[in-house]
């Protein structure tokens, strides 16, 4: 039984026959293949073709790899009403396929496949298209008179006509005007039937003369042979993944154009990503028929110069073909993407030619209004707006932030007073290079403290509103432009690191005496909440987290790095496989030990919030929230849901990689900033009472990468605080700077991220997003350490100078 829902898309855009913007917009010829994708749910794929009447369409569509799609196939006649399948020679519909064979076209013009289904996944269409081979007619036409007779042919057809005349009737056949041409003189010319050859032009709806130039009258007996130039079948690719964007909301507009008359192709969607791209073919720049197509592609080129991508890439096609006359592309911008204080006339576009080589051109316009620039090219690529150096724009975008402070404090000395902060909320931006912003969120807590000699022991958890409604405060782009302060009130300053293309903040260490460590990250909030198939795939798993506990045996603080894989799908679903290493410390033993390498796999649920932050539901009450980056390729939190128990401080950084594909050393390229935060226990104590205790300390360094697998630091800063009874508060804080060793790393092709150090055990562990801009990972499970820690990579815009 089909399901409900797709009944109500059947009602919509049968009954009504209501034309859809598609993401998929294509004009096929007579046959052709493609494979495509139904990503996310409720998505519809148009497929236009032209066709004359006494056309046989045959066609079938297919769920490919056991994608769950229950399907329908909507027609639309060149009237845009539907035409019915039920009049084809057979119909078999069994939900995962379809398949219509001759369904006879009644009309000539252009028809429209929509391609809809429930569920989501991938497919294939198969069209043919055949014209009529054969029409024939008879006409009652009196002596001298004559009469037209009516045809449709496709264009280009070799056209054979023959008219008869009974015998004895006296009629004499002959064929007159055809067009602008007179036929009456040409072909076979016999008393009683005319044989002419002729070629049917631009085809359609056609007429031709029919005369009887004898003495008596007679039904005349025509017939029209009907030879359609061949055509190779089309074959296009355009799943979702093939066009760049494997989470769905890719663009593939497709329109065949003659290159003698010439004509356009535009992306009018106004929710593609390319929505304004524009391909103008001028008449005589190709001797033939072309499919010329613009689409979505894999990934933003970047200048070879450093400069960022402005815009989204896209590919024009067909690959290879030449022009005798330059076509003008428009490419479209974005406006937000623009170095602070640019406009359209710093964008130029950079094309990509044989064997990865890339030219950049000057455009020939520029609209600001439009946010569009155009170049005229005599062959077809990928191309990308792209922009000069410069620090990226930060009006209007909004970020959702998540950070976790660490903090040693005298609560008497001697003294193991600790508290852990987790942070989470809103921040907004007004203003270019210098501006206002807003931010809203909540804290949770744990404060402990162990006073050693009393044996006393103690936990206290919190959880409140970091502010009463929104804070508003100010901003600065710092002279290089690669980081910002933020300043909330007189004196309360805060330096971030901004990401290359102001996607991602990185908080920059404080370089100070405050006995605290942190690390946070703001990530861009999508436009809309992302879907559930959006989120769908394979993503790489870290968790680095913090608890202390009141246990039978006294107070314990336990630290966990943990690794896996998460696969989401789109029905809600998940599953996340880890392995993980935990080790303890007891406050009243000062015995630290190693819990080992576990490893397991947990399943649960996951919603998307109105706010687009996503819940996932591990089952007993344990509910966490992530929050989703602007293109879906990162998973920040985990917030618990619904507070902490009262005698229970557990806190977890965890950060979901989207899985990646065909990655390497050669994809991390140009200046990074790392963080790093680590806890390390002190079985020996430090100052002198020699009391058992832990360490937190904060890492910074700049860091190049020079796209091989040399991995180069300078300027290395560490701060450590530590518990320390010859210090007034009890506590230490020590920095230092210097260079850390260059270690190597390892890149693999699905993002697996790797660096080792001769001077360090154990290594680093972790995933790098698909563009090759961000990395997070953690201490390596697998290696038994005393500590535990969380790490992060993050491309930078090129240091310039800012007023």
């Amino acid at each position: 039984m089909r399901s409900d829902r797709l009944l109500q898309v059947l009602v919509a855009l049968l009954v009504l026959a209501v034309p859809v913007a598609a993401d998929v917009d294509v004009e096929l010829a007579a046959k052709g293949n493609v494979l495509g994708t139904l990503l996310p749910e409720g998505e519809v794929d148009v497929f236009r073709f032209d066709a004359v009447a006494g056309t046989q369409l045959t066609l079938a569509v297919s769920a490919r790899k056991k994608a769950p799609l229950d399907f329908a196939l909507v027609i639309l006649g060149p009237d845009m009403l539907a035409v019915d399948p039920n009049g084809a020679k057979a119909f078999v519909d069994k939900g995962s396929s379809l398949r219509i064979k001759n369904l006879p076209l009644t009309q000539t013009g252009s028809y429209t496949i929509q391609v809809v289904a429930t569920g989501t996944g991938e497919y294939k269409l198969s069209v043919k298209a055949l014209p009529p081979r054969k029409t024939s007619t008879s006409a009652e036409v009196p002596a001298a008179g004559s009469t037209m007779v009516a045809f449709a042919a496709p264009p280009g057809a070799l056209l054979t006509l023959k008219a008869k005349a009974p015998k004895g009737s006296g009629a004499v056949p002959r064929f007159g005007a055809f067009g602008t041409d007179d036929l009456s003189t040409e072909g076979a010319l016999k008393p009683t039937s005319h044989v002419v050859k002729v070629e049917a032009g631009v085809g359609g709806d056609l007429e031709v003369e029919l005369m009887n130039t004898g003495k008596g009258s007679a039904e005349l007996a025509v017939t029209i042979a009907i030879k359609s130039p061949k055509s190779k079948p089309a074959k296009l690719d355009v799943r979702a993944a093939s066009l760049g964007m494997p989470a769905g909301g890719e663009t593939f507009v497709g329109v065949q154009i003659d290159g003698a008359a010439g004509g356009s192709v535009a992306v009018d969607d106004d929710d593609s990503t390319i929505a304004g791209a524009r391909v103008d073919v001028p008449a005589g720049a190709y001797p033939g028929t072309l499919l010329v197509t613009i689409a979505t592609a894999e990934a933003d080129a970047v200048g070879d110069d450093g400069s960022l991508a402005a815009g989204d890439t896209l590919t024009l096609g067909p690959a290879g073909a030449d022009f005798d006359l330059p076509v003008t592309v428009t490419l479209p911008f974005q406006e937000g993407r623009l170095p602070v204080g640019a406009m359209g006339a710093a964008v130029s576009v950079q094309q990509l030619k044989a064997k990865n080589a890339s030219a950049t051109q000057t455009p020939v316009a520029v609209d600001d209004l439009a946010d569009t620039v155009s170049v005229e090219v005599d062959g077809f690529s990928s191309f990308t707006c792209i922009a000069g150096k410069g620090s990226p724009k930060l009006n209007g975008r909004s970020y959702w932030f998540f950070g976790q402070d660490v903090e040693l404090f005298s609560g008497g000395v001697p003294s193991t007073g600790r508290r852990v902060v987790q942070e989470n909320g809103v921040v907004s931006f007004v203003g270019d290079g210098a501006g206002t912003f807003t931010f809203a969120g909540n804290e949770l807590g744990v404060d402990s403290d162990q006073n050693v000699k009393s044996g006393q022991a103690s936990v206290t958890t919190f959880s409140s509103p970091l502010t009463e409604g929104e804070v508003g405060g100010t901003w600065l782009y710092d002279p290089t432009g690669q980081s910002i302060t933020i300043e909330v009130g007189k004196g309360d300053n805060e330096t971030f690191w901004v990401a290359e293309d102001g996607s991602m903040f990185l908080s920059a260490v404080d370089k100070d005496d405050d006995p605290r460590t942190q690390l946070t990250m703001f990530v861009e909030q999508p436009a809309t909440a992302p879907s559930l198939s959006e989120l769908a795939g394979d993503w790489h798993v870290f968790d680095y987290r913090y608890e202390v506990v009141e246990t039978g045996a006294g107070l314990e603080m336990a630290g966990a790095n943990s690794v896996g894989m998460a696969t989401l799908k789109d029905n809600g679903t998940l599953k996340i496989g880890l392995t993980e290493r935990e080790s303890r410390f007891g406050f009243d033993t000062g015995d630290v030990f190693d819990r080992g390498v576990g490893k397991g796999s947990v399943a649960a649920t996951h919603v998307v919030q109105l706010d687009g932050s996503v819940l996932v539901d591990f089952g007993g009450g344990e509910v966490e929230r992530f929050f989703p980056n602007i293109d879906n390729t990162l998973l920040i939190g985990s917030v618990p849901q619904g507070g902490l128990p009262p005698t229970e401080g557990l806190f977890s950084m965890a950060v979901l990689v989207r899985r990646g594909s065909g990655l390497g050393p050669a994809s991390l390229s140009g200046d990074f900033v790392f963080q790093g935060q680590e806890m390390e226990y002190s079985p020996a104590g430090v100052g002198q009472d020699t009391v058992p205790d832990f360490e937190t300390v904060s890492l910074e360094d700049s860091v190049m990468f020079d796209g091989t697998a040399a991995l180069m630091g300078s300027g290395a800063y560490e701060k450590i605080v530590r518990r320390d009874d010859n210090q007034q508060d009890g506590v230490s804080v020590t920095q230092s700077g210097g260079n850390f060793l260059p270690p190597s790393f390892s890149l693999a092709a699905n993002g697996v991220f790797k660096v080792s150090d001769a001077g360090e055990p154990g290594g680093l562990t972790g995933a790098c997003n698909p563009a090759g801009t961000f990395v997070f990972g953690v201490q390596d499970p697998k290696t038994a350490e005393d500590f535990f820690a969380a790490y992060v990579l993050m491309k930078l815009p090129p240091e310039v100078q800012l007023p």
